[in-house]
């Protein structure tokens, strides 16, 4: 009896280390089974992505450009500049281009432009709209001795105080005289002085300011402002803070031209002998107006 007992007792244990031995083989076989699935799954994915990337891509090519791009472009800036500066040519894939890189290289490069939007139609058209800046002033410079520079240089600024090139329709603009050696080049922005002039300029062309009528500002004097008005009147003129673009001296420059207009009217009179004498007029102070006539006005 104990003889069959153990017999039994070694055939089971021996049956139960069989069943281990082939569920370990099979959880084995299972786990190489599965990852054998997934490298086939990921590859048939991969080959699918690329399948139809490769679709994608063969749908963006340019094949005809005229029908396929459109740019609306301004008077200066044409469109064929853009359009070689994307690199929008027949042939070219228009998913192998970063238009946003290329449009923010295109902005840097030519001062010119002020925007510039992008809009893709999918997949094979792109249309271009560009906003080219406008000049409210030209920009000249002066020597040591305040002598102009004869030949214009022909860089304008914008509202936005942003300075380009430009010189067609630009002759009866009014000027900003800067210093010659450290004038603002193009794709530069006005600062200091000369972003002052320009202030002054911008507050002037509307309102009852504007018949004023400014021709010609200098920004090289360390004090002040000088204005050649429509009249051939002079104006030195300077305001709190007047080198520092904020909300608060933009109010001190506004009150102190308010002031300024008031005092230009009262002048306006046609003198008895019927010449109107040029007055040089001081607006350095805050609040007070200074005029000087060679022969009085009355």
């Amino acid at each position: 009896m104990r003889k069959n007992r153990k017999r039994k007792a070694i055939l089971h244990s021996a049956l139960k280390a069989n069943r281990r031995e082939t569920g370990g083989r099979r959880r084995t076989l299972l786990i190489v089974l599965a990852g054998v699935l997934v490298a086939a799954a990921a590859a048939g994915v991969t080959l699918a992505y690329r399948e139809l990337y490769s679709l994608w891509i063969s749908q963006c090519v340019v094949t005809d450009r005229a029908r396929q791009i459109t740019v609306t472009a301004g008077q200066n800036v044409k469109p064929e500049v853009i359009l070689e500066s994307f690199g929008l040519t027949n042939g070219c894939n228009l998913a192998r281009i970063d238009f946003r890189r290329k449009r923010d290289e295109i902005i840097a490069k030519i001062p010119n432009i002020r925007a510039l939007t992008v809009t893709r139609h999918l997949p094979d058209r792109v249309d271009i709209v560009l906003e080219e800046r406008e000049p409210v002033a030209r920009l000249n410079v002066l020597d040591d001795r305040g002598v102009a520079r004869r030949t214009p240089t022909g860089r304008v600024v914008d509202a936005e105080g942003v300075v380009f090139m430009r010189q067609a329709g630009t002759q009866m603009m009014p000027t900003i005289f800067e210093r010659d050696g450290s004038h603002t080049k193009p794709g530069q922005r006005l600062t200091g002085r000369a972003l002052a002039a320009l202030r002054l300029l911008e507050y002037c062309r509307d309102g009852e300011a504007a018949e004023l009528a400014i021709q010609r500002v200098d920004a090289t004097r360390p004090d002040c402002l000088f204005a050649i008005l429509g009249n051939y009147s002079q104006l030195n003129i300077a305001w709190t803070g007047m080198d520092s673009p904020t909300a608060a001296t933009q109010a001190a420059m506004e009150k102190q031209i308010d002031n300024f207009v008031k005092a230009y009217r009262t002048r306006l009179a046609v003198p008895s002998n019927g010449i109107m004498s040029a007055v040089v007029w001081n607006a350095t102070e805050p609040g007070v107006i200074h005029a000087d006539t060679k022969e009085p006005i009355q």
